[in-house]
Parts: structure tokens; sequence; C-alpha cells
């Protein structure tokens, strides 16, 4: 007679176990990204804080450029985290989350996108971006996994056929 071992995945305890690992892990996450948000928002309402000051000793927006550098941060990245508290002055952080309509379902990424004005930096690149675009001699891409070069015509016949085999 053998003992025949059940799957772990199959014991009770096991499962449990599982979950309440994966709560963890959930809750780390949120916190973590609440918490991030927090940060750049206070370092804006911070800075803010001093603007006055700025001014008064003539530095304008150069102090921005000398502080990001200061932090080991783009000034873009200061700059908007700077916005974010303009675009939200409340008196506390939680009074922000509530009244965004994503609640804490919210990341940076969509404040960043979606809430805050582009800085000229970001501006400017998008706009070479598109003059290389326009410019560009080439009318071959490049699959990014198999390095297969396709040109325009070729890449229309292949997504064809995929969407016939779906």
């Amino acid at each position: 007679m053998t003992n025949k071992l059940v799957p772990i995945q199959e014991l009770e305890w096991y499962s449990n176990l599982v979950e309440e690992c994966r709560a963890i892990i959930v809750e780390t996450r949120f916190n973590s990204a609440m918490e991030l948000l927090r940060g750049k928002w206070e370092l804006g309402k911070r800075i803010t804080e001093e603007e006055l000051e700025f001014e008064r000793a003539g530095y304008g927006e150069k102090i921005i450029e000398t502080l990001a550098k200061d932090l080991g941060i783009s000034a873009v990245h200061l700059w908007k985290c700077i916005q974010f508290y303009k675009k939200f002055p409340k008196e506390r952080f939680d009074y922000v989350i509530s009244e965004l309509p994503e609640g804490k379902n919210l990341t940076w990424y969509k404040i960043y996108s979606q809430y805050l004005p582009k800085h000229k930096e970001e501006i400017e690149k998008e706009k070479e971006r598109e003059e290389l675009q326009q410019n560009c001699p080439h009318s071959v891409l490049r699959c990014v996994q198999c390095k297969k070069e396709f040109n325009f015509e070729e890449l229309v016949k292949w997504i064809r056929e995929q969407e016939k085999n779906l």
C-alpha cells in the first residue's frame, strides 16, 4: 500500500495561505503607490511654499533646475511635482485623493499624463520625434522579438492574415 500525496494546491490551509499572501501583496502595492503620490504632492507643496523667496532672491525658474540637480532628479520631474500640488492645492493629500474620479485607483502615470500640463521640454521632444518620423526615408519596420523586417505593404498583409486566423 502506497501513500498517495494530494497536490498541495488542493489543501485548504495552503489555499488560505496563497489568498492571504496575495492580499498582502495587493495591499503593499497599493500603499506604496499612495505613498509615492503623497511624496510627490508634498514635494510640490514644499517647493511652492518657497516660490516667493525664489522671486525675491532673483532666481526665478532657474532655482528649479538647481534644486532638481541637487536632489538628483530631473527638472521636468520636479516641475511635475510642483504642478501636481498647484493643480490640487488642498490642505491635506487625502482630500486630493477624494476629489479625483479614480479615487484610490490612481497612479503617478495617470496624474502625469492626464491631469498635468506638459513641460516645454516634453513638447520639444515630441516635436523632434514627429519631425524625425516625417523626414525618415526608411519604410521598414522591425519586429522587436524576432528582428524580422517588414515594409508597410508586407506588414498590412501579415496583419490581415493574423485577423483571418482569429
